[in-house]
């Protein structure tokens, strides 16, 4: 009873709105191929190869540093880039690091870090 009112009282679609909800399925289903590594996955024995698209497909990595004056370690997500766009790679990692950041703290007191990349948090991975 109270799903046929709601039936009643509803108003046909426009004609642009139903093209949206046939359009839209079809844009969604190609999201996951979008997302897919740009370049194909290097033998895991060639280490340098490995690395470089390892780090050219992430969008983020795990930064270590040095916290305080003892031998704590601090870690922190950070988004990353090694250049500009998929096809621009230059092979020198780049991120924004604000002044209010622990991690820029960190790194003003003791410039050792470690960075950490993984490859499941790539599409497939």
């Amino acid at each position: 009873e109270v799903l046929s009112r709601f039936r009643c009282g509803r108003r046909r679609p426009s004609p642009a709105a139903s093209m949206t909800l046939l359009v839209l399925p079809a844009i969604v289903a190609l999201l996951p191929a979008a997302v897919v590594a740009t370049h194909p996955r290097p033998s895991y024995d060639q280490y340098a190869s490995f690395a470089r698209w390892l780090v050219h497909e992430s969008d983020y990595a795990v930064v270590a540093t040095h916290h305080g004056k003892g031998d704590d370690v601090f870690s922190n997500i950070m988004s990353i880039s090694d250049g500009e766009g998929t096809e621009h790679s230059s092979g020198v990692i780049y991120t924004y690091l604000p002044d209010l950041d622990s991690t820029y703290t960190d790194l003003m007191a003791d410039d050792r870090v470690s960075l950490t990349f993984t490859e499941m948090a790539l599409d497939g991975g």
